[in-house]
């Protein structure tokens, strides 16, 4: 999404999506955006994202602590990388990501 107040750049930006890009206009996507943006500028909201950034910090560490490797030492959004092939099983076998994958989803982090 592509937000401005500037008339020639939406010029240009419309010209340049629509209609090849971009389908028509549809009302429900608009109600959508405009009650995602009313929610999102509410202070909930902001403590709300600040306690996912906390989460994330939290598993990092924990996921540290027990000599998993996180990629970049971390992260500063709510995703993380984690090096499955630190992980091995008692065979040798390093963990692919599509089994971390299922490993997760199975405990409820996706």
């Amino acid at each position: 999404m592509i937000l401005t107040t500037d008339p020639e750049l939406s010029k240009r930006i419309d010209k340049a999506v629509f209609p090849g890009e971009q389908g028509g206009p549809h009302t429900q996507v608009f109600a959508a955006l405009a009650t995602n943006f009313k929610i999102a500028a509410t202070p909930e909201f902001k403590v709300y994202q600040q306690q996912i950034l906390n989460n994330t910090q939290a598993i990092i560490k924990q996921l540290q602590s027990r000599g998993i490797k996180v990629a970049y030492q971390g992260s500063n959004s709510h995703m993380l990388l984690v090096d499955c092939k630190c992980i091995k099983g008692e065979d040798g076998t390093t963990l692919s990501g599509d089994m971390a994958a299922r490993i997760l989803d199975n405990a409820g982090i996706v």
